[in-house]
């Protein structure tokens, strides 16, 4: 099982990982926290660990059918944002990411962190990436209409604590 995270930088998908990850933990429910595609999960242009497209997709299967719940800090759908942005190409395409999410529907929860003042958040924690204080504005508006494509959930820090979130996540795969 995963539980992908994504969103635009400042947006609170560490701080939902972390939740998550604890209240898992906390349920005795076994777990692999990766952040920001530290993983076997890799789409960084700039990784001597990237994936090509068929590594991440079996990579990204495997993950999604073994007993652990693994919570994923970024992945493919964020490689397909920020390459619009810059000039690396995106390991999977849009509509190959779409079409691995929705072959996994069942075995993977697509959670969308977004909220209005994750730019704001981003600058006071002094990211360096160029491109994501550059673009922030274009880069929020470009996860917003590609998430339409993707069964997710949305959290927003603004509205509610990731804790509160995090246990309404958990109670709802047990539902599944």
């Amino acid at each position: 099982m995963i539980i992908y995270l994504e969103g635009p930088d400042g947006s609170g998908k560490s701080t939902l990982s972390d939740a998550l990850t604890d209240e898992l933990i906390t349920r005795d429910m076994p777990v692999i926290q990766t952040k920001d595609g530290k993983c076997d999960i890799d789409t960084h242009p700039r990784s001597e660990y990237r994936n090509d497209a068929q590594t991440l997709i079996e990579t990204f299967v495997n993950y999604a059918y073994m007993d652990t719940i693994f919570v994923l800090d970024r992945g493919p759908i964020s490689d397909v944002i920020y390459r619009h942005f810059d000039d690396y190409k995106p390991v999977l395409n849009e509509g190959q990411v779409v079409d691995l999410l929705s072959l996994l529907k069942d075995k993977v929860k697509v959670i969308f962190c977004d909220n209005d003042i994750a730019e704001q958040k981003m600058l006071e924690r002094g990211d360096d990436n160029p491109i994501a204080i550059e673009k922030h504005k274009e880069i929020t508006n470009c996860y917003r209409n590609y998430m339409k494509f993707i069964k997710h959930e949305v959290f927003d820090y603004t509205r509610t604590t990731a804790p509160n979130f995090a246990d309404m996540i958990i109670d709802s795969l047990k539902e599944e």
